[in-house]
């Protein structure tokens, strides 16, 4: 297995491409729409890079897709349908992941995900109460039947952000010491996700810890512009959200 996007992790963490604002206000949805999302890596020991992605939508104002302005053939694709949606990431115009998703009313029940590898992986979601995730299952599956590769649990602190998530292999850890709300989704969202940025994230395994410190950039409508990532490693990428 090669390949694999968790949806809790996209919806949960949307602010990786999420159009937020700073606090709450009478904006309408069209308002806040983000255009487009830029991405620049700077690894501090190689040239800087840049990626330019154009997002559009449906008569609905939900994300249809988000395309590699430089290399049109790679995009993330959202089909939606009664019970579920379906979810797609190419790859230079080659299919890398397709992942079914299946609601059970306003939240998501189970998904079922190919990569071109030829891995079938499967995701079941318990939740607390409502939408807030407690556990997620992750399978593999084969011609012979289905086999636990995964386990993780979300922890919320008292103002119901996400502060930890741990599985079988890591533990993620989350920061939030500055009151920088998260109003705002651009993916699909139907699971309980923070309500605040997170300041620092700390992931840690068997092979030792990393951080990554960020510092967010508001307009003067409270809208998000700017994401600086400072990682323990010393890189640094700039995310920059453009709206209509």
């Amino acid at each position: 297995m090669k390949s694999f996007h968790s949806i809790a992790t996209i919806c949960i963490f949307s602010f990786l491409f999420t159009a937020c604002k700073k606090d709450a206000g009478s904006s309408s949805p069209s308002q806040q729409r983000l255009i487009r999302y830029t991405e620049t890596l700077n690894p501090g020991t190689a040239v800087s890079s840049s990626t330019i992605y154009n997002l559009a939508y449906d008569e609905n104002n939900r994300l249809m897709s988000l395309t590699n302005s430089q290399d049109p053939g790679s995009r993330y694709v959202f089909n939606y349908a009664q019970g579920g949606y379906n979810f797609d990431i190419y790859g230079s115009g080659t299919l890398v992941i397709h992942q079914n998703v299946f609601m059970n009313g306003a939240v998501i029940d189970s998904t079922i995900q190919y990569n071109k590898e030829g891995d079938t992986i499967s995701e079941k979601y318990i939740y607390w109460g409502g939408n807030e995730l407690k556990y997620l299952t992750t399978y593999k599956v084969t011609s012979s039947g289905s086999q636990v590769i995964n386990g993780t649990e979300y922890i919320y602190g008292f103002n119901d952000e996400l502060i930890l998530e741990q599985d079988y292999f890591s533990t993620t850890s989350y920061t939030y010491n500055t009151i920088v709300a998260n109003n705002f989704d651009l993916y699909p969202v139907y699971v309980n996700r923070s309500k605040q940025l997170p300041s620092k994230i700390t992931y840690s395994n068997s092979t030792g810890e990393k951080t990554w410190n960020h510092t967010y950039t508001f307009d003067a409508q409270h809208r998000l512009i700017a994401d600086s990532i400072f990682a323990s490693t010393g890189g640094v990428t700039l995310k920059k959200f453009t709206y209509e």
